[in-house]
Protein backbone atom coordinates (compact mmCIF):
# COMPACT_ATOMS: atom_id res chain seq x y z
CA UNK A 1 0.00 0.00 0.00
CA UNK A 2 1.35 3.47 -1.14
CA UNK A 3 0.19 6.61 1.02
CA UNK A 4 1.26 10.37 0.84
CA UNK A 5 -0.80 12.92 3.44
CA UNK A 6 -0.13 16.27 4.54
CA UNK A 7 0.24 18.52 1.42
CA UNK A 8 -2.79 20.37 2.39
CA UNK A 9 -1.86 20.75 5.92
CA UNK A 10 1.79 22.76 4.39
CA UNK A 11 -0.41 25.99 4.24
CA UNK A 12 -1.66 25.90 8.00
CA UNK A 13 1.26 23.96 10.45
CA UNK A 14 1.99 27.92 12.42
CA UNK A 15 -1.65 27.71 13.76
CA UNK A 16 -1.81 23.74 13.97
CA UNK A 17 1.31 21.70 14.45
CA UNK A 18 0.55 20.05 17.22
CA UNK A 19 -2.80 18.76 15.67
CA UNK A 20 -1.11 17.93 12.03
CA UNK A 21 1.47 16.03 13.58
CA UNK A 22 -0.71 14.04 16.51
CA UNK A 23 -2.98 13.32 13.30
CA UNK A 24 -0.23 12.36 10.81
CA UNK A 25 0.58 9.59 13.44
CA UNK A 26 -2.93 8.41 14.30
CA UNK A 27 -3.53 8.24 10.36
CA UNK A 28 -0.81 5.91 9.39
CA UNK A 29 -1.22 3.62 13.23
CA UNK A 30 -4.83 3.58 12.24
CA UNK A 31 -3.49 2.50 8.64
CA UNK A 32 -1.13 -0.55 10.63
CA UNK A 33 -3.81 -1.74 12.81
CA UNK A 34 -6.01 -2.02 9.44
CA UNK A 35 -3.84 -3.76 7.61
CA UNK A 36 -1.27 -5.71 10.11
CA UNK A 37 0.11 -7.88 7.22
CA UNK A 38 0.52 -5.02 4.67
CA UNK A 39 4.21 -3.40 3.29
CA UNK A 40 3.31 0.04 3.55
CA UNK A 41 5.28 2.97 1.64
CA UNK A 42 4.79 6.40 2.90
CA UNK A 43 5.74 8.77 0.32
CA UNK A 44 6.37 12.47 1.08
CA UNK A 45 3.87 14.85 0.36
CA UNK A 46 4.62 16.17 -4.21
CA UNK A 47 4.85 19.45 -4.81
CA UNK A 48 3.99 21.87 -7.57
CA UNK A 49 7.57 23.03 -9.59
CA UNK A 50 8.15 25.74 -7.37
CA UNK A 51 10.32 25.97 -4.02
CA UNK A 52 8.43 24.01 -1.31
CA UNK A 53 7.41 26.13 1.81
CA UNK A 54 9.73 24.88 4.62
CA UNK A 55 6.54 23.90 6.39
CA UNK A 56 6.56 21.06 4.13
CA UNK A 57 9.80 19.67 5.05
CA UNK A 58 8.62 19.26 8.65
CA UNK A 59 5.60 17.36 7.77
CA UNK A 60 8.14 15.59 5.72
CA UNK A 61 9.77 14.78 9.40
CA UNK A 62 6.25 14.01 11.14
CA UNK A 63 5.68 11.41 8.17
CA UNK A 64 9.31 10.02 8.04
CA UNK A 65 9.32 9.47 12.02
CA UNK A 66 5.57 8.24 11.75
CA UNK A 67 6.32 5.77 9.13
CA UNK A 68 9.04 4.84 11.00
CA UNK A 69 6.69 3.85 14.29
CA UNK A 70 4.83 1.84 12.21
CA UNK A 71 7.58 -0.26 10.48
CA UNK A 72 6.64 1.37 6.82
CA UNK A 73 9.31 2.05 4.47
CA UNK A 74 9.48 6.12 3.15
CA UNK A 75 9.92 7.61 0.04
CA UNK A 76 11.75 11.07 0.86
CA UNK A 77 12.06 13.81 -1.90
CA UNK A 78 8.60 13.68 -3.99
CA UNK A 79 8.17 17.05 -2.99
CA UNK A 80 10.85 18.20 -5.67
CA UNK A 81 10.58 15.58 -8.31
CA UNK A 82 8.92 18.48 -10.03
CA UNK A 83 10.80 21.54 -9.34
CA UNK A 84 11.72 23.53 -11.52
CA UNK A 85 9.77 21.67 -14.63
CA UNK A 86 6.82 24.64 -15.43
CA UNK A 87 6.61 22.60 -18.80
CA UNK A 88 5.44 19.54 -16.62
CA UNK A 89 2.52 21.17 -15.14
CA UNK A 90 -1.32 22.07 -16.52
CA UNK A 91 -2.60 25.50 -16.35
CA UNK A 92 -3.43 26.22 -12.78
CA UNK A 93 0.44 25.84 -12.31
CA UNK A 94 -0.44 23.49 -9.09
CA UNK A 95 -1.38 20.14 -10.81
CA UNK A 96 0.86 17.94 -13.43
CA UNK A 97 -0.34 17.68 -16.97
CA UNK A 98 0.25 14.49 -18.61
CA UNK A 99 3.62 14.89 -18.75
CA UNK A 100 4.09 15.60 -15.14
CA UNK A 101 2.14 12.22 -14.05
CA UNK A 102 4.34 10.67 -16.55
CA UNK A 103 7.55 12.21 -14.53
CA UNK A 104 5.87 11.29 -11.18
CA UNK A 105 4.86 7.70 -12.23
CA UNK A 106 8.43 7.27 -13.62
CA UNK A 107 10.38 8.36 -10.22
CA UNK A 108 8.13 6.38 -8.30
CA UNK A 109 8.75 3.47 -10.47
CA UNK A 110 12.68 3.94 -9.63
CA UNK A 111 11.88 4.54 -5.95
CA UNK A 112 9.59 1.18 -6.14
CA UNK A 113 12.45 -0.46 -7.67
CA UNK A 114 15.00 0.87 -5.14
CA UNK A 115 12.95 -1.02 -2.52
CA UNK A 116 13.00 -4.22 -4.80
CA UNK A 117 9.33 -3.95 -5.12
CA UNK A 118 9.13 -3.67 -9.31
CA UNK A 119 12.25 -5.14 -11.02
CA UNK A 120 14.50 -3.34 -13.04
CA UNK A 121 12.46 -4.12 -15.99
CA UNK A 122 9.50 -2.91 -15.01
Amino acid sequence: MIVTLGLNDAFSPETAASEIEQQVAADLERLRAGLPDARIIVVEPFWHAGEPPDSLDTIAGWLRGAAADIDADYIAGASRWLQGHQEWMSWDRLHPNDAGYAELASRMDRELTGLGILSDSG
